[in-house]
């Protein structure tokens, strides 16, 4: 099954149920959309390494990387950061401080252009890694 669809199936599943995944649960999906979109753009461990840190990208593949994974949850609709799709899957593990910070700092975010699709991803973390520090919070355990 296409992991988008995936993806699209549980968040219908989670929205009617009302109730919010397991972290296991969490991590499993996001392992499979990460697998799914380093094969997609030829991205290297490293690169999916800095996925997982919530670190700004310093390669191309990096890039490419982090934006089909944000492009698979949501966070990137019709080629611009999404403020609803970012609170939507920053609130899925049930900590709603992280939606409000998303929600917060990600509001900085929607204007966002790239020079490319792989740019766009970068200057997203950008935006949130500059939005972080201005708040006093850590993207890699206070955003998603």
């Amino acid at each position: 099954m296409n992991i988008l669809l995936k993806v699209v199936l549980l968040v219908c599943v989670l929205k009617a149920s009302g109730k919010p995944i397991t972290p296991e649960e969490g991590q499993a999906m996001f392992l499979d959309i990460l697998n799914n979109c380093k094969g997609a753009e030829g991205a290297s461990e490293d690169d999916a390494l800095g996925i997982m840190t919530h670190s700004i990208p310093t390669t191309k593949t990096g890039s490419c990387l982090n934006i089909c994974v944000m492009e698979k949850t949501g966070i990137v609709k019709d080629g611009k950061f999404s403020l609803e799709g970012a609170v939507q899957i920053a609130g899925m593990g049930g900590d709603p401080q992280k939606a409000t910070n998303i929600a917060t700092l990600g509001a900085e975010c929607v204007s966002l252009v790239g020079a490319d699709r792989c740019d766009l991803g970068t200057k997203i973390m950008e935006c949130l890694h500059k939005g972080s520090a201005a708040l006093g919070i850590n993207p890699a355990t206070d955003l998603m």
